[in-house]
């Protein structure tokens, strides 16, 4: 035998060996509490009241999109993370962040729009307040870059890429 071979058969026999631990419960917490932020200050505690586990929850989806027409296809990714706040029986919030990268896009590619860069919009934000057991109030905010033009570029009405149109406008809020 080569003593590369006896090499590994020692590594291999050393980490087939069981492994034995000892439990004990006097032993200080293994996971100690790390702060990104100081409650002390005003920011910090603003930011523990709205990220506190008990009234805040965050959830992630991500969806493929594909298909052709007239042979030319198109794919698109979306990422979408959910941000859900229950301050109270009475008040709650949800917003829904998402970012979209379409890579391989040929209608958009001859149609003359190049390649595609992600684009992050705010998809879905909303707040509901009950101020009283008759009277509640509900705002909503979507928006779907991708749901209300038409084909190459155009709007439901006829106009231009950019063109702004009964409310609607091609560009996200942030950007």
């Amino acid at each position: 035998m080569t003593y590369k071979n006896l090499l590994l058969i020692a590594v291999i026999a050393f980490l087939a060996l069981p492994a034995d631990a000892q439990f004990r419960e006097t032993v200080p917490n293994a996971f100690p509490q790390t702060r990104l932020y100081s409650p002390s200050n005003k920011v910090g505690a603003l930011l523990n009241r709205i990220f506190n586990p008990s009234v805040f929850q965050m959830s992630h989806s991500f969806e493929m999109t594909a298909g052709s027409f007239a042979g030319n296809g198109y794919s698109m990714g979306m990422y979408t993370n959910t941000m859900v706040w229950q301050f109270s029986p009475k008040l709650a919030a949800r917003m829904d962040v998402a970012v979209a990268y379409s890579p391989q896009n040929q209608i958009a590619r001859e149609a003359g729009f190049g390649q595609q860069h992600p684009q992050i919009f705010l998809r879905n934000a909303e707040v509901a307040w009950k101020p009283s057991e008759r009277v509640q109030f509900h705002f909503q905010i979507r928006q779907d870059p991708y749901a209300y033009h038409g084909m190459m570029g155009y709007g439901p009405y006829g106009y231009g890429y950019n063109h702004r149109h009964i409310g609607h406008y091609r560009r996200g809020f942030w950007f």
